[in-house]
């Protein structure tokens, strides 16, 4: 990617409806609503260097859903996301994407129906936000990775609704590691995919950034029917915001099914090893996990 002019921050300091006006940005989405399933994981074992990680994983997300995958560390869940965007070939199985395998499909293919945030994302880049931003429009640009005036304008826009326009022109390395995340964020909005795989899209977030990227998501989500597929560990934000929860547990899916009928403190003590309490919220009705610090401290460490 050739270096950028300047990038004009606009009106992005400003609260509100930043997906309001974006119909540039997210014109694809718009149009590919609707259609087979989405996501097909079928049959999943994977791992590293003959580590198995994943077994016999079976999960399939419909179009416009947004499903949540929690499990404990280490079970597999960034895993299962490598899997279904090709980064890694499972040993046994397949992953469909619009019926079609992920195996066979080209990059940038690829790349136009499906986009990643991993949580490893590169952060010594010689690159400025806005730059980053930009390269979510490969998969879009012809041969000579010649850009547009349209594909600066998506940009623009994926800048202004992730909320960092403001700092499009500062070094990558040079922002908080919550800045870095939303500058991702809008690289993977620029890409304009039907899917997004989420790797923990609230690590380095505050409490008001993580709700505000959750309610994006869900907006874009509700709204545009994007295909979602998040890993948490946040499992009350999950509850709220998720269609379904996915459960991994030592490789395999424990469980798979409406926040209500998941959060089980049975099943999450079996997971998670640990006793924790379940209750309604008063406000929204969803499952909201309760911890105390006293009960914690009684119960690892009796007397």
């Amino acid at each position: 990617f050739r270096r950028q002019k300047p990038f004009c921050a606009g009106n992005s300091h400003r609260r509100g409806d930043r997906l309001h006006g974006r119909a540039v940005l997210f014109a694809v989405a718009q149009a590919r609503q609707g259609g087979p399933a989405l996501i097909q994981a079928r049959n999943i074992t994977a791992g590293y260097r003959g580590h198995q990680v994943l077994k016999d994983v079976d999960l399939g997300v419909a179009p416009g859903e947004f499903v949540g995958l929690i499990g404990p560390n280490g079970c597999g869940k960034t895993t299962l996301l490598r899997v279904i965007s090709g980064v890694i070939r499972p040993t046994v199985g397949e992953v469909l994407l619009e019926n079609q395998n992920v195996s066979r499909m080209s990059r940038r293919s690829l790349g136009r129906l499906l986009a990643v945030l991993l949580q490893d994302s590169a952060t010594d880049m010689a690159f400025t936000v806005g730059e980053v931003a930009a390269m979510g429009r490969w998969p879009h640009l012809s041969t000579f990775g010649v850009e547009t005036r349209r594909d600066r304008q998506i940009v623009r826009e994926a800048l202004d609704v992730a909320d960092i326009a403001h700092l499009a022109d500062k070094p990558i390395a040079a922002i908080s590691g919550g800045e870095r995340q939303r500058a991702f964020f809008a690289m993977c909005l620029a890409q304009q995919p039907r899917v997004l795989l989420l790797d923990e899209p609230l690590s380095h977030l505050d409490i008001g950034h993580q709700l505000s990227m959750l309610s994006l998501i869900r907006r874009l989500n509700r709204q545009l029917g994007l295909t979602v597929l998040a890993v948490f560990h946040d499992l009350n934000m999950a509850a709220e915001f998720c269609d379904r929860l996915a459960v991994l547990h030592e490789g395999r899916l424990a469980a798979v099914g409406d926040a209500a009928d998941v959060l089980k403190p049975q099943l999450l003590k079996q997971v998670y090893r640990t006793t924790l309490d379940v209750m309604v919220n008063p406000i929204t009705g969803r499952p909201q996990i309760v911890i105390s610090a006293r009960e914690t401290l009684v119960r690892h460490n009796p007397l």
